[in-house]
């Protein structure tokens, strides 16, 4: 979980600004599915499913997860989980990104 400054106001290229950068220390970072509109915080979010190369060898599966603040800022939650294990997460990281409140309207 983080904040950035945002690189613009629109959540789309925001968010695939940061995945940019987080690709080029992480070649074999690909999008696993197309990226969704959801709620996080009764706020519209973008998420990314991701895949990509832990430093094992093995597959991993990460959700990327972002919406603005009041500030303009960008808040994101982030989960990173073997891709043989992420049925057995799920449920417990859609329980953690519900209980985000986030406060600064």
């Amino acid at each position: 979980v983080g904040v950035m400054r945002a690189q613009s106001r629109d959540l789309s290229q925001a968010t695939d600004a940061v995945l940019e950068s987080l690709a080029s220390g992480n070649p074999e970072l690909r999008d696993a599915q197309p990226p969704r509109q959801v709620q996080l915080s009764q706020r519209t979010a973008i998420h990314h499913q991701l895949t990509n190369r832990s430093a094992t060898g093995d597959r991993e599966q990460v959700n990327f997860v972002t919406t603005f603040l009041a500030d303009g800022s960008l808040f994101y939650y982030v989960t990173v989980v073997p891709a043989n294990e992420s049925n057995a997460y799920a449920g417990t990281f859609r329980r953690i990104a519900e209980s985000i409140r986030l406060t600064d309207r």
